[in-house]
């Protein structure tokens, strides 16, 4: 039975409009050399096309094998939902990231680029849960499946995929400034170790289901709440942190000394990169600039907009 047509515009509409809500926010959260939208939106695509769908097939195929085990069924739904969900999803979102890595000039972009890719798997992924709710109990199952995946779900995966993309800025950062990169990889375990906790705290009531059910569904709701939205507020101060320490925020300022070391530990890396991918050249070839013509020269010439970006911290 096909869906009504309000009930297909709302499924359908409403998570990607969520979602790109929450990747504005966390988009303006860096007002220096903000990235364009084409960029963000792309690596949004990739997390709601790619990454969404490949993780669909790869845990169907994780499924059937643990169903081979003949698990009980507790059992089995512990292990696909904290165990294979966690570890197939993160790491599929991560290559959104990595896909992205020409454009990780700077620290923050890491952070804002694994929102991205989460906000758009999670955009995929909330229209399959609304669709479902709807089937299988009806308006109210969906009214209550969207409440709840908006308050929980959707930051579960931008704050997840902030985290690996925090480590993979750090190591992207450091690779250009020639000095040896951090391992990013315990950050994306640290985003499955985050995933595989809230899932295993909404499924507290199902496992522990009985005289104290209600109330333990209310403390399972509200820890997986406090939980994501405080990953979620912890990473925008680190852009915003990391955006004023860096080379797009320094106007009118003395000259930087343009040194690799310094550079890294100061977030001056992008000072070497006139756009994504460029070579770096030595830092000894390289001039200070003001923030203005470095924004320019970051994301190359005649980008005006995001020069004014840059200026006029109000646009």
């Amino acid at each position: 039975m096909a869906l009504p047509l309000s009930i297909e515009a709302l499924v359908i509409v409403l998570p990607f409009a969520f979602s790109l809500v929450l990747l504005s926010i966390v988009r303006k959260t860096e007002i220096y050399c903000r990235e364009p939208w084409p960029w963000v939106l792309s690596t949004f695509i990739y997390g709601s096309t790619f990454a969404v769908f490949l993780a669909m097939i790869i845990s169907e195929g994780a499924s059937i094998f643990l169903g081979l085990l003949a698990l009980p069924p507790t059992l089995f739904t512990l292990a696909t939902a904290v165990v294979v969900a966690p570890i197939v999803e993160e790491s599929l979102k991560a290559t959104g990231v990595l896909s992205a890595r020409s454009k990780l000039t700077e620290v923050e972009n890491g952070i804002i680029y694994g929102s991205a890719v989460g906000l758009g798997f999670s955009a995929t992924e909330n229209i399959l849960y609304f669709v479902s709710a709807y089937y299988m109990a009806g308006a109210v199952a969906l009214i209550s499946s969207i409440l709840l995946r908006f308050m929980t779900s959707t930051f579960l995966h931008l704050g997840a995929s902030g985290v690996a993309g925090y480590g993979i800025g750090i190591a992207n950062v450091q690779r250009a400034a020639g000095i040896k990169p951090i391992d990013w990889r315990p950050y994306l375990f640290a985003a499955m170790g985050l995933h595989s906790l809230f899932n295993f705290i909404s499924f507290l009531p199902a496992l522990l289901s009985g005289q104290y059910s209600t109330e333990i569904l209310v403390a399972s709701f509200l820890m997986g709440i406090v939980m994501v939205w405080l990953v979620f507020i912890i990473l925008r101060r680190k852009i915003k942190t990391l955006d004023r320490t860096s080379g797009c925020a320094v106007q009118g300022s003395p000259p930087i000394s343009p040194s690799a070391a310094n550079l890294w530990r100061n977030s001056k890396l992008p000072f070497f990169q006139r756009r994504p991918g460029a070579p770096l050249p030595s830092p000894g070839s390289i001039s200070p600039v003001s923030s203005g013509s470095f924004c320019e020269a970051l994301h190359g010439g005649g980008r005006d907009r995001r020069l004014r970006h840059s200026q006029d911290p109000r646009l």
